[in-house]
């Protein structure tokens, strides 16, 4: 979730920045419409399409410790059932970060859908029809505006509309404009926490008013009087409509825009440079080499705002696939070489080709063999927290790679110095193995 906002921000923040730093200068205003539009729903959009790729489904890979290379093992049965088992049933664990999200989500969500019922009543006053545009006159208004397909304007006018006004708004209900603002609307819902797609949605708003002000001057409305009468609109005041077009948005900028030159054609092509945003999104989502260092920065933002800790939690089996604890952390007399040595974890039997899974979110330090540890994967939560699981058939995931909690991370097996089907975890903090038994309750897994 983290991660796909992220990529939406950053995708709305190169749109808009490229929209602002070159297009916003031309005047080429419904080609500025659909690039932003566009851009907008294609930084929503970019990175669910990995989703949507077919994953190629492979048994577990175990890896020849003198080359690197994987071999792939037909999977135990039991391994098959329980693969099928963890894609029905997720882990879960709480996120506060994430939590904090969704009630800022549903508090701006309806807060939204208590200004449109507001905006419905609207649309209980007098109205007419005015060059076939439904048109509504309220006490309570100053200027007028246009909502959906309906024009809005003071009772005081008593329906006589300046000519310059009516095409005005006209323009922005024949040309839909209403969709821009509801969608730019929905976008500030989902990333209300973005400051960026405030200034997105302002520029959306501007570049709406720019083509009502390019359409009515091309009409035939005398520059001056209709420069005038959007002076007179902004120093009446306006109304906090949602969903509305403001008719005196920045003035300066607007009036600017009308008496300048028109843009070249030849500058139409710079909206190509859309290409190369589109691309660069794309390639953040579908390719490793470009989103793991993206990941990488990421992360230690995301773990320290949910616990600069991170320590692990839970265990790494589930509950019901865990036939017992053959040996828990403390000092023993090792099973094969006879003297007391420290046992740094606790040891969990169960079956060959069991899941075992991640018990905090972090960064794959090693996935490797050695004669002892067997096929054993090491991993980094924070500077303060490591754990470690030994003794596995295979891997499910390779060095470097960043895992969350609860992620599937390879699987039981007899590998190494070992005396049957088991997994050896073990937990480290500063430095320094503990018990793995103070941070996980086989009762809540």
């Amino acid at each position: 979730m983290i991660f796909y906002l992220i990529l939406v921000s950053l995708g709305i923040a190169l749109f808009w920045l490229y929209y602002r730093l070159i297009l916003s200068k031309t005047t080429h205003f419904q080609i500025n419409r659909w690039f932003l539009i566009l851009g907008l729903m294609i930084s929503i959009m970019a990175p669910l399409v990995d989703n949507f790729i077919p994953e190629v489904s492979v048994s577990p890979t175990e890896f020849i410790p003198s080359t690197g290379f994987p071999i792939l093992k037909r999977a135990a049965p039991i391994t098959q059932k329980l693969i099928q088992a963890e894609l029905e049933t997720e882990q879960l664990h709480f996120s506060w970060l994430t939590t904090f999200y969704m009630i800022g989500l549903i508090f701006f969500l309806f807060r939204r859908i208590h200004s449109l019922f507001r905006a419905m009543s609207l649309f209980q006053a007098k109205h007419r029809f005015i060059e076939g545009k439904k048109v509504y006159s309220h006490k309570s208004l100053n200027h007028a505006f246009s909502l959906f397909n309906s024009i809005h304007i003071p009772k005081k006018w008593n329906w006589n509309i300046e000519e310059g006004i009516f095409l005005h708004e006209k323009e922005h209900v024949e040309q839909n404009h209403f969709v821009d603002v509801l969608l730019t609307d929905l976008a500030c819902i989902l990333l209300w926490f973005n400051p960026v797609i405030y200034l997105y949605k302002k520029s959306v708003l501007l570049n709406l008013e720019h083509l009502a002000d390019q359409y009515v001057l091309d009409q035939g409305i005398d520059p001056g009087r209709y420069q005038a009468l959007l002076l007179s609109m902004t120093l009446g005041g306006h109304e906090q409509i949602p969903l509305k077009i403001n008719f005196s948005t920045p003035l300066k900028n607007r009036i600017k825009m009308m008496n300048k030159r028109k843009s070249n054609k030849y500058t139409k092509w710079s909206v190509l440079g859309a290409i190369l945003i589109v691309t660069l999104l794309m390639s953040l989502n579908t390719s490793e080499e470009l989103n793991e260092p993206l990941k990488s920065v990421i992360t230690p933002i995301t773990v320290v705002a949910e616990d600069e800790n991170n320590p692990p939690h839970g265990s790494p089996i589930k509950k019901e696939h865990l036939k017992k604890i053959s040996s828990s952390y403390g000092i023993h007399t090792h099973p094969i070489e006879k003297n007391e040595v420290l046992h740094k974890g606790v040891d969990m039997v169960s079956e060959m080709g069991t899941p075992v899974y991640a018990t905090a979110s972090g960064n794959v330090q090693l996935a490797e063999f050695d004669e002892k540890h067997g096929y054993f994967i090491k991993l980094r939560h924070s500077e303060v927290y490591q754990t470690q699981y030994s003794h596995l058939q295979s891997f499910a995931i390779m060095k470097g790679a960043f895992v969350e909690r609860g992620q599937l991370i390879g699987f039981v097996g007899n590998s190494g110095v070992s005396m049957g089907p088991h997994l050896h975890y073990e937990v480290h903090k500063d430095g320094k193995a503990v018990d793995p038994k103070d941070y996980f309750n086989l009762d809540d897994c």
